[in-house]
């Protein structure tokens, strides 16, 4: 027996076999929903992407507009990048995987009022116009800023407090650590 651990202490829950703490494991229960959005989070980006960027209309304005459109392109690529490494992380549940998650989450609450500023900052340069001009939100920047919050609003605090995410993404060096103590 440990020194750190007296003869009087409980078991460590994630040792014993039978514990309902054990059970929840590994990707099942509501990490089921966020197993797909993983997968379909970068694909229907990617899709966007590829819409957005081969329409003539909008390859006619990155022409006109060069520094607005590949600054935009270069958010959208390094927001894919997060997205995707998160989805790696998420399968190879990783125990890096609830920090990126959060963050990827609040990245995409943020990403729209951060590309409209990128794009309402470079075409007021080029243009010689003032800021606000350009920084406008149609419609659907608002809508998918309202739905990224509410799914923030619902995953942060399921990520940081979920048993299950504990136990799948930090099981192993968590119950070896309550078990021995902290390691040195």
């Amino acid at each position: 027996m440990s020194e750190l651990q007296s003869a009087d202490a409980p078991a460590v829950p994630w040792s014993a076999s039978g514990s309902a703490a054990a059970e929840l494991r590994g990707i099942g229960g509501w990490l089921l929903v966020a197993a797909l959005a993983q997968l379909f989070g970068p694909l229907r980006l990617l899709i966007l992407l590829g819409r957005d960027y081969l329409n003539p209309e909008n390859k006619e304005a990155l022409e006109q507009f060069p520094i607005a459109g590949y600054g935009e392109f270069a958010l959208n690529v390094m927001l894919l990048l997060l997205m995707t490494v998160t989805a790696v992380l998420f399968f190879l549940t990783s125990r890096h995987f609830p920090r990126f998650f959060i963050c990827t989450l609040i990245t995409v609450v943020i990403f729209p009022v951060l590309t409209s500023a990128w794009l309402a900052f470079a075409l007021s340069v080029q243009l010689d116009e003032p800021f606000g001009d350009h920084f406008v939100f149609e419609g659907q920047d608002v809508a998918q800023i309202g739905f990224a919050a509410i799914w923030a609003l619902i995953w942060i605090p399921y990520t940081l407090r979920s048993k299950r995410v504990k136990n799948t993404f930090g099981a192993p060096a968590l119950a070896a650590e309550e078990a021995t103590g902290p390691v040195s």
